[in-house]
This record gives structure tokens, sequence and C-alpha cells, in this order.
């Protein structure tokens, strides 16, 4: 009875067991598949010999490859605890993915800031693709070995961070902390070396125009043009207008103050303020052609009428008559 009872005990926890390691794995699967279709898409519509994109491919690589360790290889091995070798093989991940983005920075680095030497040293972007993969995995193997090295040094895998000392906790915790930082901290800075070279560093605002800037393109837009197709038109900077003459300057100022504001009410019109601004435009057209027309017939009479009038003083109205 007691030997049927631990039996049966025994295949309540490897059923557990199984459960909990399904649910582990679950993530696993599906990073495999997202990422699977996301390096097919890649491959297929992405020139991947260029070195920036041959970095970014590597990346999505080591970590498709560390998906499938989770799935196929944790779950066999009965030495260490899964949810263990699952934390190693993300730490690990995320250090190679450290590694892709300091290399990425650097190419950035040189194809903005420096590109006529780039293209002068490495006129073969082949050669320059294979220094880039080496100097990615290079790092990576510097830098794991300084992790890894001080992880084991101090019992990992088999003693965990609870069991250590605070100054063993600490040396560890700082060492990893360190190599990170370092990687991230490169990237940053040439990050910033390339906002400074675009001019755009400080700057937080997307699309907007300066308020000189846009005043001027608001008069140059208004100004009328001649037959000729030359724009009459003279914009006065601000430091100018202190030796302008008053009136011109103020005439200007409200000129400036006024056509932005026409130019946006017009470009916020509905489509039923745009059809009646339309047929009142054609009306005007109309009225302004029939007065054009009138006026030009009484010049007409008007001028038959003196005609007749000079021919009458001249001959007399008997002759006329005849």
């Amino acid at each position: 009875m007691s030997l049927q009872n631990s039996i049966n005990n025994l295949t309540n926890i490897s059923q557990v067991e199984n459960e909990f390691l399904f649910v582990q794995v679950s993530p696993g699967i599906i990073n495999t598949i997202l990422l699977t279709v996301g390096l097919c898409q890649m491959y297929a519509g992405i020139e991947i010999a260029h070195p920036v994109y041959a970095v970014l491919f590597s990346n999505l690589s080591v970590t498709l490859l560390s998906s499938l360790i989770d799935i196929f290889v944790f779950p066999f091995i009965t030495i260490l605890k899964y949810a263990v070798l699952v934390i190693g093989n993300n730490v690990t991940c995320f250090l190679f993915h450290c590694c892709s983005w300091c290399v990425l920075s650097f190419l950035r680095f040189l194809y903005i800031v420096n590109p006529d030497w780039l293209h002068n040293k490495f006129p073969n972007a082949k050669t320059l693709c294979i220094l880039a993969i080496f100097s990615q995995f290079f790092i990576f193997l510097f830098s794991y070995g300084i992790v890894l090295g001080t992880a084991m040094y101090f019992g990992w895998p088999y003693k965990r961070a609870v069991d250590l000392t605070s100054q063993q906790r600490l040396i560890r915790i700082g060492t990893i902390l360190i190599t990170y930082l370092s990687l991230v901290g490169t990237s940053c800075v040439f990050y910033i070396l390339i906002l400074r070279k675009r001019g755009k560093l400080g700057i937080n605002n997307v699309g907007t125009l300066d308020q000189e800037s846009g005043l001027k393109f608001e008069v140059q837009e208004s100004t009328p043009v001649n037959q000729k197709g030359n724009t009459k038109s003279k914009i006065i900077n601000p430091s100018q207008r202190s030796s302008t003459n008053p009136i011109i300057f103020s005439n200007t100022s409200a000129a400036e103050d006024v056509i932005p504001k026409i130019n946006i009410k017009q470009r916020c019109l509905s489509f039923s303020d745009v059809s009646s601004f339309t047929m009142e435009e054609n009306q005007t057209k109309r009225s302004k052609s029939n007065e054009e027309l009138n006026h030009a017939c009484y010049n007409v009479d008007k001028w038959n009428k003196t005609n007749t009038e000079s021919k009458e003083a001249l001959n007399g109205p008997g002759k006329l008559k005849s």
C-alpha cells in the first residue's frame, strides 16, 4: 500500500513538473516563431551584405539561437534547474545585443560624420562587413568572459546570489553593471556626436519652422508676380528694421502679422466654404464682364451720336436727310 502511494505521488509530481515546464517553454516557442518570420522577411527584403544590416541580421540570428536552446536543449539537462539556465541564457543574449548596438553606433558615426574617410579607407563594402562582424563577436567574447568569469568565481550556477556575502554580491553585480554600462555609454557617445554633426543636439521640435522663417515664407508666397514672372517682394530682416522708414516698417509688420492668419484660414476652409467662394468669384467675374460690355456699348452709342452731330453741323440737317 505504501509502495502504491509513493508511485502515485511520483506520478503527480512528474505531471506537475511537465506542466510547469510547458509554461516556461511557451515564451521561447513564441519568440522562435516571431524571430523566424522576421529573419525570413529581412533576408528577402534587405541587402544584408551591407555592414549595418549584417550586424542587425547577426543580432537577430543569435537571439533566435538562444530561443532554440531554451526549447530544445535546457529541458533535457537535469543537473541544473531550468530557470537558472534560462536566466543565464537571457543575460548572454542581452549582452550580445548591447555589443551589436555598440558596433552599429560606431558604423553610423562613420557613415554620417566621416563618410569620405570611410569610403577612401574601405572602398569595398564586403571588407567592412567582415570587420564589423568580427568586431561584434570579439567585443562580445571579451565582455562575456569578464561577466561569466566573475560569476563562476563566486559559485555560479550552483550557488545563488542570496547565499553570497555582501562583498561578493557587490563585486559580482558591479562587474556586470560596469560591463553593460560601458557598452551602452559608448553607443550613447557616438549618437551624441551624430546629433551634434547634424545640428540636432538639444532641439526637441520636429517638423516646425521658426517664426522669422515662417513669416518670410508667407510673405514670399503672397507677393504679386509681374508679367515676366519675377516676384516684386522685399523681405526686411529684424536686424534691418531699425534703419528703415517707420511707416514702411509698420505696414510690413502689419502685413506679416495678417498674411499668415489669412493663409491659415484659407487652408482650414471646408468644402462648402470653398464652393461658395467659387460661386461668388464666378458671379463677380460675370458682373464685371457685363459692366465692361455695357460700357463698351455706351461708348459706341456715344461715338455714333457725336459723329452724327458733327455731320449735321457741317452739311446741315436738310442735306443729311437727303
